[in-house]
């Protein structure tokens, strides 16, 4: 299992911290009482309320016995060691005010109350309900050209409704244009044309860079050519 630190003494499954670094970057307050533990913690915490002494109190199975909750063993409640989802590092145990914030907005990144008894501060991670999965995967270089090039096709297209006046947002873009102070149209048609992707069939740059100054003169002074 491929595991990563929260914070200091804190460990969650790598997926389950990925989320858990998505929850605080969206403004999930800090704040951990309990998160992965070692079959070994989970022995430590189950025995400290349980035992094999009969107190007539809830009990649980474990390794083939019953342990009957100790007198002074409290109400809440812990899983036999080697079924908790702590030891699976999907699970948060969360103090105020970060549990009231889990609550109300941790469905989206996974994270959902299980209704352990008496536990209302444990949260537990479902990567399948988890909508921010892919918000840090990193894009490749391919990924990057294909981007690049839909900005590019999309700011031509553009380019061409503001100059037509054709569209609302076309309307729109030719107004901010205009609404910029002693702008270049010259310059601003270069750096359009050098943005846009190599050219096929024939169609140079310079011809490129022209039809970009002329969009953009049309757009500056609303048609007029005049600046």
């Amino acid at each position: 299992m491929d595991t990563a630190t929260i914070t200091p003494g804190h460990w969650l499954r790598a997926d389950a911290a990925a989320s858990y670094a998505r929850m605080r970057a969206a403004g999930m307050p800090a704040g951990i009482t309990s998160a992965g533990r070692t079959y070994a913690e989970q022995v430590a915490i189950f025995t400290s309320l349980y035992s094999q002494v009969n107190t007539g109190r809830d009990y649980q199975r474990w390794d083939g016995r019953d342990w009957w909750r100790k007198n002074d063993g409290g109400t809440g409640y812990a899983a036999p060691p080697g079924t908790s989802t702590h030891e699976t590092g999907v699970s948060l145990d969360l103090p105020e005010p970060a549990r009231a914030w889990v609550r109300a907005h941790g469905v989206a990144y996974g994270w959902r109350h299980d209704t352990v008894r008496g536990e209302p501060w444990h949260m537990t991670y479902y990567p399948g309900d988890d909508q921010h999965q892919e918000d840090d995967v990193a894009l490749t270089q391919d990924d990057l050209e294909r981007v690049k090039e839909a900005s590019a096709n999309g700011l031509t297209v553009l380019l061409a409704e503001a100059a037509a006046g054709s569209t609302t947002r076309g309307r729109q873009a030719a107004a901010a244009l205009r609404a910029i102070t002693a702008v270049d149209a010259d310059a601003l048609a270069d750096a359009v044309a050098d943005a846009l992707p190599a050219t096929g069939g024939g169609i140079t740059k310079a011809q490129v860079r022209q039809a970009a100054k002329a969009a953009l003169v049309d757009v500056l002074t609303g048609g007029t050519g005049k600046a």
